[in-house]
């Protein structure tokens, strides 16, 4: 990721979050709970100091009854003036504790097997952004209770090990 001035960084940062801000309005419209990165946090991510890029900036879900279905949304930013295509990007989303564990190869072995795993394209223009959205299908006779959602950005590579750019967590309510 090139290195940003911290006035270029400063005004990628302010649009942000405008859409962020947009972005919240129509999930708590859609009675959705919605996370996002704090200024500070999108300041330091898009000055190449605590990312790799793209990276996720924002995520909303709402929560569902077991044998039902929910919508998980993840809005991801590319600071870079490189874009990806979808067919290398993807998010990968899966449910289980990956989000307590530091190291993303291990992180991705720690799965809750009764869910089911999504895996979607994400292709994102260069200094564009983009939302991913997964329909999550809850197990029929899932106890109600939280389970940890994750979701993984990440960049296959035919040849080679891809790349791990960054993840998100959420907690799913099951009633």
């Amino acid at each position: 990721m090139p290195v940003k001035s911290k006035a270029e960084a400063k005004k990628i940062t302010e649009t942000l979050l405008e859409k962020i801000e947009v972005l919240r309005q129509e999930a708590q419209k859609r009675g959705e709970r919605f996370e996002a990165l704090t200024k500070e946090q999108l300041l330091s991510k898009i000055m190449g100091k605590t990312s790799k890029s793209p990276y996720l900036c924002a995520q909303s879900w709402g929560d569902t009854s077991a044998g039902g279905s929910t919508t998980y949304k993840a809005f991801v930013h590319n600071p870079d003036p490189t874009a990806y295509d979808g067919r290398y990007l993807f998010g990968y989303l899966f449910f289980g504790p990956a989000n307590f564990i530091g190291s993303p190869d291990v992180a991705l072995t720690s799965v809750d097997e009764r869910f089911p795993h999504y895996c979607q394209k994400c292709g994102i223009a260069a200094g564009s952004d983009t939302t991913m959205t997964f329909t999550i299908d809850v197990p029929a006779g899932l106890k109600p209770g939280v389970y940890i959602g994750n979701c993984f950005l990440l960049l296959r590579n035919s040849f080679d090990v891809g790349t791990y750019f960054g993840r998100a967590a959420f907690h799913l309510t099951v009633t």
